[in-house]
């Protein structure tokens, strides 16, 4: 899902991500839908954002059923507008079974601070 974020993958983004999304990502103070996630996706293209690298230093993973939770701690590097800008932090994410795959039904980011 990052991936595909990061790469403004529209399609794979809506096969990832549910109608019914919240994601929390930090430094807001709005959490996002899905149609906003998209949006803030084809932004971050559209202004030439690129990822340089995304590592997961550490993840663990719970499964009770149709659902898991991802929690991660995540190193990540972009360039925009020509200046790179590193970022780490925490992660939790939350997965649902559909099918034969996982969709992504949200998110709580922040620093790690």
């Amino acid at each position: 899902m990052w991936l595909a974020w990061f790469h403004n993958d529209q399609d794979a983004l809506k096969r990832l991500l549910p109608a019914d999304l919240i994601a929390i990502n930090y430094g807001e103070q709005e959490w996002q839908n899905l149609q906003q996630t998209l949006q803030v996706a084809q932004q971050f293209a559209a202004g030439g954002g690129k990822l340089i690298s995304l590592k997961f230093d550490r993840s663990e993973i719970q499964v009770y059923g149709d659902v898991a939770v991802l929690y991660s701690l995540f190193t990540l590097e972009t360039e925009e507008g020509g200046k790179g800008k590193r970022s780490s932090g925490r992660a939790t994410e939350i997965f649902r079974r559909n099918g034969d795959t996982w969709v992504n039904t949200g998110w709580h980011l922040d620093s790690g601070a």
